[in-house]
């Protein structure tokens, strides 16, 4: 009987120094390459991103706005259509300051129409009749900055039946822009809108 204690506390010592030993073990793992920081619009993977749409179900890439537009008539007969636009970033971190450009490009308009993706009747939303910032910043821990693309009501008012359309872009020295998602096509189908 002493013999076997003494050999059961022998086997629970080896199977004890076993498990500690291989649940101390050091493994090193590499470092991984992990894809760099990218800016994107969410609002240009619509394609053609048409703000006359009002009903409470459709979808907005800007997060706390339901609508792709907002009527503002609060200032003195100043009609205003204010249109929610974001900028993202993507990555697995979300560091550093970010510095967006944002600038219009009328070329897409005209190459959507010849190619037949816009109605050839779609006219070109004059620069003078809306304003876009010139940058918008995301902020060091940030993922999206808004801004809002602003549309003179009254001109839309003065063409009833008349269809708009807008390239609204981004580019950055900060940081790579997605080639296929840097345009925003904004359509005003004035018709549509309760002016």
């Amino acid at each position: 009987m002493k013999k076997i204690n003494s050999t059961l506390k022998l086997l629970c010592w080896f199977i004890g120094v076993g498990l500690l030993s291989t649940s101390c073990e050091y493994k090193e793992f590499a470092d991984a390459d992990y894809p760099e920081q990218m800016v994107y619009m969410p609002a240009a993977n619509f394609g053609v991103y048409d703000v006359s749409i009002e009903t409470a179900d459709t979808i907005s890439p800007t997060p706390g706005h339901a609508y792709r537009s907002i009527i503002d008539s609060s200032d003195m007969g100043n009609i205003k259509v204010i249109v929610p636009l974001g900028v993202y970033r993507s990555g697995i971190t979300n560091d550093g300051n970010v510095l967006v450009n944002i600038v219009q490009n009328t070329d897409t308009i005209s190459k959507l129409i010849t190619a037949e993706t816009l109605d050839a009747a779609t006219l070109l939303l004059p620069t003078t009749n809306f304003t876009i910032p010139a940058t918008v910043q995301i902020a060091d821990g940030s993922d999206i900055t808004s801004f809002n693309m602003v549309i003179d009501g009254n001109f839309l008012k003065s063409n009833p039946t008349a269809i708009y359309a807008i390239g609204v872009a981004i580019d950055s020295d900060d940081r790579e822009v997605n080639s296929l998602l840097n345009t925003t096509v904004v359509l005003i189908d004035v018709g549509k809108l309760k002016l």
